[in-house]
């Protein structure tokens, strides 16, 4: 490895957490060495804070001596950037002797990250980082009460942050995170259930309520959140989560329900009574062809993942909608270049077999074409897709469903039932986490009643109310209804996608069991995209009349 100077990789002192892992993307770096030496800061950077994850703790990261050697080179451990210089600092620790000092150096340094920051692991980190009992000196506690003062906003992390200070500092030394704790607690409005409720778990853990006061506060918040939503329902409308609210309350005031028998007995009452209002509700509802692509092509695509940084799941979701569906004009391009190359072979249709050579799709020639031009242009955009989601990983990008549930409610469009937003929200949940084989099964069918919806929407009631049974059309049926509703390319690529014989028909076969693990991971991603596509981009691909 060169030792020139130029060579040293420094990294901007603003860039933090996902985006401070977008900018070590290899893709962003010339030569070799830069490349190996930014994918170590990268497995640094990587890695959990704090021990409330199972695995891949910085705590637990042992360099090499070469590996030591190359953050010793770039000087990540005094680097300007406050992320950067604590964790390197941290892992080089294991190779000194004496530990004392620079563990001193470390805590310090994390606690500016904090300050400068704002994420709670770095807190957490410089309090547990100092575990040698000595270190935890007096003025210490007090810059960490200073800190968690000005800066901390992080109600869901409070018990946390309690836990890891009591094992440094006996509860007598907190008195004043207990009155913080207290101060906070008063201070939230009404609806701010949830936040209540860590606070009430850490005023339990610094002892400074009983146990049996604790059960009796969690089980009142449980009902008061339960009956705020009772009390607002809107008729016709179901809530899944109501029965589970008063399950809640009804589990922490079994703990004392001889010491509380009036609340044990009104909140058994109410969830009973939710649990009969819920059966009734249900009872109401009836509950491959491979195209090769051009090096230029795949060199745009990592090139222009170079220059990308994305912070959140948010930023991924839009990441994937920029990338747009085929057109019209394309697809022509591709087909006058297929005609003119081989005119005798456009001519002819096309068959296709399944694994046991059985003839499952017939074209003739200008569908099969056609067909061609759309597979050709498919693989070009999974190519993207699957670019994008692995710098979504690569940048350690949470995607928790409670933040994904509101985005969608926030953006659902009138096509999407409300009762049907779990399923949306655990169906691209599964796709950010790079499962979609769960996001496959999850979405296929509320695509499938998207679609019906908005066939309805724009048609009126498409259901066969002339016959004895009255069934809702199938897919084959609905999308000859969405001609000159839905744009006529991407109308054609999602039927054709889904159910045409000649291409991938993933729907019939996902719905048959056909498809290899294999193949539902290749393609799922597909159908998981197109999803994005419906979901957040209905008003400019769909004319819907009232």
């Amino acid at each position: 490895m060169s030792k020139d100077v130029k060579n040293k990789i420094i990294v901007p002192k603003d860039l933090h957490g996902s985006k401070l892992l977008c900018f070590l993307h290899p893709n962003r770096f010339e030569t070799e060495d830069k490349k190996q030496a930014v994918e170590l800061l990268h497995k640094i950077c990587m890695t959990n804070l704090t021990d409330f994850h199972k695995s891949n703790q910085i705590k637990d990261l042992i360099l090499t001596e070469e590996e030591r050697k190359l953050v010793l080179f770039h000087e990540w451990n005094n680097s300007e950037n406050a992320e950067v210089k604590s964790r390197c600092s941290d892992v080089l620790c294991r190779f000194e002797k004496d530990k004392r000092f620079i563990k001193v150096i470390i805590s310090n340094n994390y606690l500016v990250a904090y300050q400068l920051f704002g994420e709670i692991e770095f807190l957490i980190r410089s309090i547990t980082v100092r575990d040698i009992k000595i270190l935890n000196t007096d003025d210490f506690l007090k810059d960490i009460l200073s800190a968690i003062n000005d800066k901390f906003s992080h109600p869901f992390w409070i018990q946390r942050v309690v836990d890891s200070i009591k094992k440094s500092y006996p509860v007598e030394k907190l008195e004043k995170l207990c009155n913080y704790i207290e101060c906070q607690k008063n201070s939230l409005i009404d609806g701010n259930y949830s936040e209540k409720r860590e606070y009430i778990k850490a005023q339990c853990s610094l002892k400074v309520i009983s146990k049996q006061m604790f059960h009796k506060e969690m089980a009142l918040c449980f009902e008061n959140e339960a009956d705020a939503t009772v009390n607002n329902k809107e008729p016709n409308t179901f809530y899944p989560n109501l029965v589970d609210i008063y399950q809640n309350a009804y589990n922490e005031i079994f703990q004392i329900k001889n010491q509380a028998p009036e609340e044990f007995e009104r909140i058994k009452g109410k969830l009973l009574q939710e649990k009969s209002d819920f059966m009734d509700m249900l009872s109401l509802c009836g509950i491959k062809t491979q195209i090769e692509l051009s090096d230029d092509f795949i060199k745009s695509v990592e090139k222009s993942v170079s220059k990308i940084t994305i912070g959140n799941f948010i930023d991924t979701i839009n990441l994937m909608l920029s990338i747009p569906f085929m057109t019209s004009e394309g697809v022509s391009s591709y087909e006058a270049a297929v005609r003119k190359a081989s005119p005798v072979s456009s001519m002819f249709g096309h068959n296709q077999l399944d694994k046991k050579g059985n003839v499952v799709g017939v074209a003739e020639s200008e569908k099969s074409l056609k067909t061609e031009a759309h597979i050709y242009f498919r693989q070009k955009r999974l190519y993207a897709i699957w670019t994008y989601i692995n710098l979504h990983q690569w940048s350690n990008i949470k995607s928790e469903e409670d933040f994904i549930y509101f985005y969608l409610q926030k953006e659902k469009p009138v096509y999407i039932e409300e009762e049907n937003l779990i399923f949306w929200t655990k169906g691209i949940a599964a796709g950010l986490n790079k499962d979609f084989i769960s996001a496959s099964h999850i979405l296929m069918p509320y695509l499938e009643h998207a679609l019906h919806n908005i066939a309805e929407i724009t048609k009126g009631n498409i259901t066969t109310l002339e016959k004895k049974r009255q069934e809702a059309p199938s897919l084959g049926v609905i999308f000859p209804m969405l001609q000159g509703v839905i744009d006529e390319e991407i109308l054609y690529e999602i039927e054709s996608f889904l159910q045409n014989g000649i291409d991938v028909n993933f729907r019939n076969n996902l719905s048959h069991g056909l498809l290899t693990h294999f193949e539902i991971e290749k393609y799922g991603i597909y159908l998981w995209w197109i999803c994005l596509k419906l979901y957040f981009e209905g008003k400019s691909i769909i004319k819907i009349v009232p």
